[in-house]
């Protein structure tokens, strides 16, 4: 009966937006895996050991010298590569753990539904987070595209103003800091696919659904005589002579609250 003793840790990531990333306790404890049963049957005990606040059916386990995922359903036989150099010295006298946490799915759920649930500061706060999370774990990059987080970013832009559609585009530039298709077919998302497509044109989009609505904003600000002119007429088919003749001047605080949005995705 072969068995592995090992450091054991958790990391409070249960909140995506509100997590550290400093595994504790700082004194870990050990714990002795055997070999030749699945994870699934094990976690339990280091789930008890470390009193984590994680729900146990939302655990994974993560190595700590190289970020890699254990496979919950497989032995630690079945995983002898991911192992190696685990034993060996961290550095400063620093050992080794095995990091218990979220899992990835389990994450991202969280992280598009709170971007489709928040509006104004806490949606600029989602945003402007959101690109940090990424580089802290670069795991969730693939289970985000996969997860159609891609979609999410593109509704919820398509709603927002510059300052929000600036923040959505530091997020793209995170999951697609190259050319989409070769970051993309790596991490196993098919080339024909809509999601893949839609990565593709997402800056662009975005940026277009912006410039239209600040041309409406603009529009709606003009002046009277401007607005009777052939060319301003041109532009605003919508509007009939008697309407053109009743408008008049506004400022910004006379805008509506909402402007309709143009925004298409392709």
């Amino acid at each position: 009966m072969a068995t592995f003793a090992c450091r054991v840790q958790f990391l409070d990531d249960t909140d995506p937006f509100n997590s550290t990333n400093f595994p504790e306790p700082t004194r870990p404890p050990y714990f002795t895996f055997r070999e030749d049963i699945p994870l699934i049957n094990q976690i339990a005990g280091v789930h008890r050991l470390l009193k984590a606040p994680h729900k146990l059916d939302d655990c994974a386990l993560q190595l700590s010298h190289n970020g890699s995922y254990l496979d919950l359903e497989s032995t630690l036989a079945e995983q002898r590569d991911e192992l190696e150099g685990f034993q060996e010295d961290g550095g400063r006298g620093k050992k080794h753990s095995i990091v218990l946490r979220t899992q990835l799915s389990v994450r991202v759920h969280a992280c598009i539904e709170k971007l489709y649930n928040s509006t104004g500061r806490e949606l600029r706060r989602a945003l402007f987070s959101l690109k940090q999370i990424f580089q802290d774990d670069k795991d969730l990059v693939h289970e985000f595209v996969m997860a159609e987080g891609l979609t999410c970013l593109i509704k919820v832009g398509a709603e927002a103003d510059q300052n929000y559609q600036n923040y959505i585009l530091r997020v793209l530039r995170e999951l697609f800091p190259y050319n989409p298709i070769t970051v993309a077919e790596p991490m196993g998302v098919p080339r024909p696919s809509a999601l893949l497509q839609s990565s593709r044109s997402a800056q662009i989009n975005l940026r277009r659904g912006w410039r239209k609505k600040r041309e409406v904003e603009a529009f709606s600000c003009s002046s009277p005589d401007r607005l009777l002119s052939s060319g301003s007429r041109r532009k605003s088919p919508r509007l009939g002579r008697q309407q053109q003749q009743n408008l008049t001047p506004c400022t910004h605080k006379d805008l509506p609250g909402e402007v309709e949005d143009t925004f298409h995705m392709h």
